[in-house]
């Protein structure tokens, strides 16, 4: 039995399925459990960041990069979620200073789009950003989606970057006042 903790819920525009990941508390491995989970399911357990999940975890016959997380489960329960400690340093360990460094490779400034051909060796990161390295923006477009715009430790610039966390995109579209986000960002 391995045991995660879920750092990240993702919604679809299929509504009934969430993406999840969350990273194993044994060997900091990085898993999205296949196949997704009900949104429903997930919305009755009240699952946030920070959920506890137990199950067997088989990596697919097929995989390629970069999902290399994908991760078939059998067994799979809800046991409640972890302490803020725990979750600030399983997040603090996994974090990666630069989007290149977490997708180990190299892009040209602006680039947000990587070529199929150009596949980075994992398709999931957590980046440590300083609190004035990030922006959260109205879609000036969409007025139902929100973009943000960081700058990681290299002094790179990624803006627009669409935002499909479930939790942090519900807030934001539900009030109609000027949108206040926190965000809680590890300091280095």
């Amino acid at each position: 039995m391995s045991r995660i903790i879920i750092t990240d819920l993702t919604r679809f525009s299929n509504r009934e399925i969430l993406c999840t990941a969350g990273i194993d508390t044994d060997t900091g491995q990085c898993i999205r459990p296949m196949p997704y989970l009900k949104a429903n399911r997930c919305k009755e357990l009240n699952m946030l960041p920070g959920a506890i999940l137990t199950g067997e975890f088989t990596r697919p016959q097929n995989i390629e990069s970069p999902h290399v997380e994908d991760m078939n489960y059998t067994s799979l329960t809800y046991n409640g979620q972890c302490e803020s400690e725990e979750f600030r340093n399983l997040l603090s360990g996994s974090a990666y200073q630069t989007i290149e460094g977490g997708f180990a490779l190299e892009l040209e400034d602006r680039q947000k789009h990587i070529p199929r051909e150009s596949a980075p060796e994992r398709s999931l990161i957590t980046i440590r950003v300083e609190p004035h390295g990030i922006r959260i923006v109205q879609d000036q477009y969409d007025e139902t989606k929100i973009k943000t715009h960081i700058t990681d430790a290299s002094g790179r610039e990624y803006s627009f970057l669409s935002i499909t966390d479930l939790g942090l995109h519900s807030y934001a579209v539900s009030t109609s006042r000027t949108i206040v986000i926190v965000v809680w960002l590890l300091n280095t």
